[in-house]
């Protein structure tokens, strides 16, 4: 079987000369300059994690660009769940409209139930806990395009009951 997987030393040096493209890649999608070098090094990571992946008739550089916006997006869903568990539970409630109106928290439970179980999981780990694709992906074993599918499914649903605007 013919791998295409380059020699490490290739990828290596590819990995070191696209490095000023990705830097100014960070700072187009908004990435703080304070967090460019941590989104940078994890993104030269995970590329050489998963450097089976690369096809190296294709141009590296949009990979890594790639791998970095998930990078940056996985950085931000995490930061955004500590945050979350570190405010008091009545300062979050304070916060969320659905809380104050007890009759809106029971048909969105309502709405939810009738959604098929990994459908129901999926979303409340995405809108809920902040959860990456990815992450389902992972956790759930399941392809990424799948997991999208199914969130897509179950928030046509929602909508459908009326729940547009929440999410």
């Amino acid at each position: 079987m013919i791998t295409l997987v380059p020699a490490p030393r290739e990828l290596d040096t590819g990995l070191a000369a696209a490095q000023p493209a990705l830097r100014a890649y960070c700072a187009r999608i908004g990435v703080p300059a304070q967090d460019r070098d941590d989104v940078l090094q994890e993104a030269l990571a995970r590329a050489w994690r998963s450097r089976e992946r690369f096809q190296p008739e294709r141009p590296l550089e949009p990979w890594l660009c790639t791998i970095a916006l998930r990078v940056w997006i996985d950085l931000r869903a995490r930061r955004a769940r500590e945050v979350r568990s570190a405010e008091a539970p009545e300062l979050a409630e304070a916060f969320d409209p659905r809380a104050e109106a007890p009759e809106t928290r029971l048909d969105l439970e309502r709405s939810l139930s009738t959604l098929r179980p990994l459908e129901r999981d999926l979303l409340l780990l995405f809108h809920r806990d902040g959860f990456s694709l990815s992450d389902l992906a992972d956790r759930f074993d399941l392809p990424l395009n799948t997991v999208k599918s199914h969130l897509r499914r179950a928030r046509q649903r929602l909508q459908g009951q009326g729940w547009e605007g929440w999410l």
